[in-house]
């Protein structure tokens, strides 16, 4: 029997990281560069081709590291200046969505962070 060796290839894609992770996320995206068909259900993905089916489990939603390395308590205490626990309580109430993310760059989403902390200091002041 042949040794199995792991290996990787990378290609270059040119294009927002928004389409590439549609390809990549979704049983139509899959479909077009993977297999014949890719079905999902319960977070399972079934890749079928040349007859024969495999499966794969989602373990683990990459979204959200994306979304907590872009809005990092050090990025939002330099912009703020809140220590915790009031900065925790700050970034639970307005944490991005992945799309803002992906379409800020960092001077673009430390504009976002100032103007939700304008708004975090007058409702903090209402109460």
């Amino acid at each position: 029997m042949a040794k199995k060796q792991l290996y990787t290839l990378e290609y270059p894609v040119r294009c927002s990281p928004a389409i590439l992770y549609e390809f990549l996320s979704t049983p139509a995206g899959m479909q077009e560069w993977f297999a014949d068909k890719v079905d999902e259900r319960d977070n399972v993905f079934s890749f079928s081709w040349n007859g024969s089916v495999e499966k794969a489990e989602v373990v683990e939603q990459e979204e959200d590291k994306y979304i907590d390395h872009r809005f990092s308590k050090p990025f939002v205490r330099k912009i703020t200046k809140l220590q915790s626990p009031e900065l925790e309580n700050f970034m639970r109430i307005y944490r991005p969505t992945y799309q803002l993310c992906q379409m800020y760059n960092d001077l673009e989403l430390g504009y976002y962070i100032e103007k939700c902390y304008d708004q975090y200091k007058i409702n903090r002041a209402d109460k």
